[in-house]
């Protein structure tokens, strides 16, 4: 069943509702429309804390570390080309 533009946005003020009273009761400011975005993550304090105090998941620091190997090689063979040209 589809449902049209009236359904949808009934329903999104609902979750708007539910999420202003989050807001309200730990004391944020935001505006009532914000909240209406329909983000699933977003960076606000209570989202962002997460990652602030427990760090990155292990698959994410495992692509961190890969990258940053891949920058110092990139560099050193840079460098080295750099070297060896200048002679």
């Amino acid at each position: 069943m589809r449902h049209d533009r009236a359904y949808h946005r009934f329903k999104t003020s609902i979750k708007q509702r539910r999420k202003f009273k989050y807001v309200k009761l730990y004391g944020m400011n935001y505006v009532y429309g914000y909240l209406r975005k329909g983000k699933i993550h977003c960076s606000c304090p209570m989202c962002s804390t997460k990652t602030r105090t427990l760090g990155y998941k292990a698959s994410e620091r495992r692509r961190l570390i890969s990258m940053e190997d891949q920058l110092e090689e990139f560099y050193r063979e840079q460098s080295g080309m750099v070297t060896r040209t200048a002679c």
